[in-house]
C-alpha cells in the first residue's frame, strides 16, 4: 500500500474513531483496556474528560500515530480535551521528554512535535544530549540563548518529573498509549491491534464515563 493510500485510509478510520457517538463495541477490562488504580491526576477540571496521548520520539509507531492524534485533538469539543505526555522509563526517553516540554515552554509544540519525529525517525539524527537538542531547535529558528533558558527552566524540570511519575503510576511500559481521564490505559495488543482502534476504544471509555455521570 502506498504512503498516500495509507494516509487516506488512516484519515477515514480516524474520522470514524473520533466520534464518541459511534455504535459501541464489545469491550472487556484486562483485554481492551486496563483500569489505573489509583487514577493519575489529569490536567483538566472535574467536569472535563481528558485523553492523554503518550508517546516517545524514538518509537516509529508513535510517529505514525501523531497525525491521527493531531486530527483527533483538533476535532474534539465540549467536555472532552486532549493532552500529550512523553513516556519516560530510561535516560534517552527522559531527554526526548525534555525536548517536548522545552517546545511547550517556547510555545512551539505544534511545530516542534511532528518535526522531532521526522528528525529522529526519518533523518536519523540523535536527540540524546542538550547539544543535539539545541541543534534541533536551531532548525526551528530558536536562538541558543532562548533554548538554554527554556531547557533549564523550573517549569520544564517540573513537567519532566511529573511525566516520569505518571508513566510509572499509569503502568505505561509500551507506546503509543492512551490514558482516558487518568483512569484507563489503552495500548495495542491482540484485542486492540490497529492504531485507529486505540482511539475507538478510548472513545468507548469516554462514552461509558459520560453515561455514568448522567446516572450519578
Amino acid at each position: 500500500m502506498s504512503l498516500l493510500m495509507k494516509s487516506c485510509l488512516l484519515m477515514v478510520l480516524c474520522t470514524l474513531a473520533v466520534s464518541t457517538r459511534a455504535q459501541p463495541r464489545p469491550m472487556e477490562e484486562g483485554s481492551h483496556y486496563v483500569s489505573i488504580a489509583p487514577p493519575i491526576a489529569t490536567g483538566s477540571d472535574a467536569d472535563t474528560i481528558e485523553v492523554l496521548d503518550v508517546f516517545w520520539y524514538g518509537c516509529p509507531l508513535c510517529m505514525e500515530f501523531e497525525p491521527m492524534m493531531t486530527y483527533y485533538g483538533g476535532e474534539i469539543r465540549g467536555d472532552l480535551t486532549m493532552r500529550r505526555m512523553p513516556a519516560i522509563w530510561n535516560a534517552a526517553m527522559r531527554t526526548h521528554a525534555r525536548v517536548y516540554f522545552t517546545a511547550v515552554a517556547l510555545e512551539l509544540a505544534p511545530r516542534a512535535h511532528p518535526a522531532a519525529f521526522r528528525y529522529v525517525q526519518e533523518q536519523k539524527l540523535p536527540l540524546n544530549t542538550m547539544e543535539q537538542a539545541q541543534t534541533f531547535f536551531g532548525t526551528l529558528g530558536v536562538t541558543a540563548e532562548d533554548f538554554a533558558t527554556a531547557w533549564q527552566s523550573d517549569a520544564v524540570t517540573g513537567a519532566l518529573q511529573k511525566a516520569e511519575a505518571d508513566t510509572l503510576a499509569a503502568g505505561i511500559d509500551r507506546v503509543p498509549a492512551l490514558v482516558v481521564n487518568g483512569q484507563y490505559r489503552v495500548i495495542r495488543n491482540e484485542f486492540v491491534p490497529e492504531l485507529p482502534e486505540l482511539v475507538i476504544t478510548a472513545n468507548q471509555l469516554i462514552r461509558n464515563l459520560r453515561d455514568k455521570r448522567r446516572v450519578d
